[in-house]
């Protein structure tokens, strides 16, 4: 079994700021700006905190309209899903063949890292908290079941057309990835894991 560290999410480059760790430690990996995909920011959920519409335009200055590239999608709740959805991320290019190099199949897992910074809350507005640093941290996982390029993606599977990798050319390096149904190790299977999710702690991997 392989262990695949992905680094998603806003930073300087993409979005232009961090993700939010919110004051009661909780995380937001927001997804990065995309002009062809189908999904805006203020479609997608947040949490008792805030939308992710509200907190990309108060911390980045990004309007909900904005559309978003929703990957990895790994919570049902984000948006309306059609029946059989499955937590599911996309890869295309060079990163792909890099993936199918190195043979990253059935059973590996993804490891999602993302750079976050502390917010805090005046009023109804989010900021972050003056004097805190970026930091990056282990944000979610995927166990993969399948590796499907896009240009062979079943036809009669049409709960998966929303993805951001739909939007693009269906090339054989333009690939998704499913999630297995529930998290197994090697000999063992993790009670009350499913194939894909958030860690329910932060971890910090390096400053």
């Amino acid at each position: 079994m392989k262990i695949i560290l992905s680094r998603k999410g806003f930073d300087s480059g993409s979005g232009g700021c961090p993700s939010p760790i919110f004051p009661d430690g909780s995380l937001m990996s927001l997804p990065i700006p995309d002009k062809k995909s189908q999904i805006t920011y203020g479609e997608i959920a947040g949490n008792q905190w805030a939308s992710i519409g509200e907190v990309v335009s108060q911390l980045a200055g990004i309007p909900p309209t904005h559309r978003a590239h929703l990957d990895p999608d790994l919570f049902p709740g984000s948006i309306p899903r059609q029946k059989d959805w499955r937590p599911i991320f996309g890869q295309v290019g060079a990163s792909e063949g890099h993936l199918r190099r190195q043979h990253v199949g059935a059973g590996d897992i993804f490891l999602y890292f993302g750079l976050f910074r502390p917010v805090e809350q005046t009023g109804s507005r989010l900021h972050f908290v003056r004097g805190s640093k970026p930091i990056h941290i282990l944000f979610g996982w995927l166990q993969i079941a399948h590796r499907v390029p896009v240009s062979e993606w079943p036809a009669s599977q049409c709960w998966a057309l929303y993805h951001p990798h739909f939007s693009r050319e269906p090339q054989p390096s333009n690939v998704l990835y499913l999630s297995t149904d529930q998290l197994v190790l090697p000999q063992c299977e993790i009670p009350g894991f499913s194939g894909a999710g958030a860690f329910p702690w932060t971890l910090r991997i390096f400053v």
